[in-house]
């Protein structure tokens, strides 16, 4: 595969096909349809819906997923996500 670089982008075999153009993904987010870049991992989906990382709880295709692995997780096609909010009160 020839690699050709241009501004500080990858193009494939001089063919233009730019690898950083990016597509939108499906997924359910609290029973909802969304669409998210390709490749977005779970922190960042968490700081795009202004949340607090130590007030959620998130479940991703039916497991808890750990707040030390949300920077770790990338989101897929059609993923079911349930985010739970703590809420304090007496």
């Amino acid at each position: 595969m020839i690699l050709k670089f241009i501004h500080n982008k990858i193009f494939l075999n001089y063919n233009q096909i730019n690898i950083f153009q990016m597509k939108k993904i499906k997924i359910n987010l609290n029973g909802e349809n969304f669409e998210i870049l390709e490749n977005t991992f779970l922190s960042q989906l968490i700081s795009d819906l202004q949340l607090d990382p130590k007030k959620i709880a998130i479940e991703k295709d039916l497991e808890i997923i750990a707040n030390i692995d949300y920077d770790k997780t990338i989101l897929n096609e059609n993923c079911q996500l349930e985010i739970v909010h703590f809420i304090g009160g007496g």
